[in-house]
């Protein structure tokens, strides 16, 4: 095996210590759509909206929220 070769397998095994949660992230998606009427969050009494960080590392994220209708 080439040098080339070790340090690109090297890389992998240092960056790839996530997978799993790459598989829970699809799973539960990248985004959600949240009703309101009244300006009242529509939600039931144990509902609630979260952030889940599924990361192994801590990151700088972004949540952006685009509000539509009238």
């Amino acid at each position: 095996m080439g040098k080339e070769q070790k340090f690109a397998l090297l890389s992998l095994s240092l960056q790839n210590n996530n997978g799993h949660s790459h598989v829970r992230a699809s799973l539960m998606g990248p985004s959600i759509t949240v009703p309101f009427r009244n300006k009242k969050l529509i939600h039931g009494t144990w509902q609630q909206i979260v952030f889940v960080e599924l990361d192994t590392s801590p990151r700088n994220r972004e949540i952006i929220v685009q509000i539509v209708g009238e």
